[in-house]
């Protein structure tokens, strides 16, 4: 598939999921610390999506996010699981030191 065909699955993919992708988010509130869209550099795409939840476990996280329907309906090409620390910012209060 070229890029362009590509983009165009992954919208109707997305659109197709997103009713239930928000309701699934909804149900896992509790799960996270933030979540939401990832958008091109001129804003008017949405490229991806960021999750941060609150586990200390690798296994936990990727259960949660392969229950999402967007991870069903093929919406991410790639996902990358990385371990965050909130140390500063209106987020934690402050710092953490």
């Amino acid at each position: 598939l070229s890029a362009e065909d590509d983009a165009v699955r992954v919208e109707a993919a997305r659109k197709a999921a997103a009713q239930d992708h928000l309701r699934y988010v909804q149900a896992i509130l509790e799960r996270l610390a933030l979540a939401g869209p990832l958008f091109s550099d001129d804003g008017q795409r949405m490229i991806g999506s960021l999750y941060v939840f609150k586990t200390g476990s690798l296994d936990e996280a990727r259960r949660w996010l392969e229950a999402d329907p967007y991870f069903a309906a093929g919406f991410w090409q790639s996902i990358d699981y990385r371990p965050f620390l909130p140390a500063a910012g209106d987020f934690v209060g402050g710092t953490i030191w």
